[in-house]
């Protein structure tokens, strides 16, 4: 087989330790195979890449399997930007053929990314690995609020409160504003729905009165206060979060 590098490493990833192996060409047909350890806290890490750099390594391969590599990574993309880095797919690995029983997975690594018989999964760069994290947290944001959204209408439709017949949307302007004018304890007759509803639901007053007419029980209320206090939370998160997505694009777009 002919080599695509001439000097390989490969780390086998554990969330407290990293082994990594370097294999490098020690006669014409032999390789000479180098395997160390180093804790994963971040002087271990620079510890790593030191070396590594010291090692003249070309390209680094490791395996994408949970979070434990992400850091490892980043180690590598900030001290050495030169070096090559394959996160290889794990299934990859296991469909070469080999004695992978003799060997430690580090060292296994290092001959596949060595003989180019694993190809590399995409590699974000620093700044883009920042931007997911951003844009993937507020995609779990924005499905914590319609989780939130959709227990509130239940406890209200629960509770006896008919909003969502009336009102298309239960926690837009007008039911929002409604809904917490019951829990401030308003009484909400024809003349207090009519200042606080809004479009075209100022011509559903009597619809409303009717909707509203069984009491919240104090534990209800309870419940709901805390619902809408964490909507309410969410929903300022999700508006911080959008503001630093657009400045990080915005920075380096």
């Amino acid at each position: 087989m002919d080599r695509v590098f001439e000097v390989a490493a490969g780390i086998d990833v554990h969330r407290d330790t990293v082994v990594v192996s370097v294999r490098r060409q020690f006669r014409k047909r032999a390789e000479d195979v180098e395997t160390r350890t180093f804790e994963t806290f971040h002087d271990g890490l620079v510890a790593m890449t030191v070396w590594l750099e010291c090692e003249g390594v070309e390209v680094v391969g490791l395996e994408s399997t949970g979070v434990y590599w992400q850091p490892v990574v980043q180690a590598i993309q900030k001290r050495m930007p030169k070096v090559v880095t394959w996160l290889v797919n794990p299934m990859q690995v296991k469909k070469v053929a080999g004695r992978k029983s003799d060997v430690s997975d580090s060292q296994w690594l290092s001959k596949l990314v060595m003989y180019g018989l694993v190809w590399p999964s995409f590699v974000p760069t620093p700044h883009l690995q920042e931007l997911r994290k951003l844009t993937r947290y507020r995609t779990k944001l924005t499905a914590d609020r319609t989780r939130g959204k959709n227990r509130i209408i239940k406890e209200v439709e629960r509770s006896g409160l008919k909003l969502a017949t009336v009102c298309s949307d239960v926690l837009g302007k007008t039911g929002r504003t409604l809904l917490e004018a019951m829990l401030d304890g308003v009484v909400l007759d024809d003349a207090a729905i009519e200042k606080m509803t809004f479009g075209s639901l100022r011509n559903r007053v009597q619809d409303l009165a009717r909707a509203l007419k069984d009491p919240i029980t104090p534990c209800t209320a309870i419940i709901l206060r805390q619902m809408l206090r964490r909507l309410n939370d969410i929903n300022n998160d999700i508006v911080a979060l959008e503001s630093e997505i657009r400045e990080a694009v915005a920075t380096h777009g």
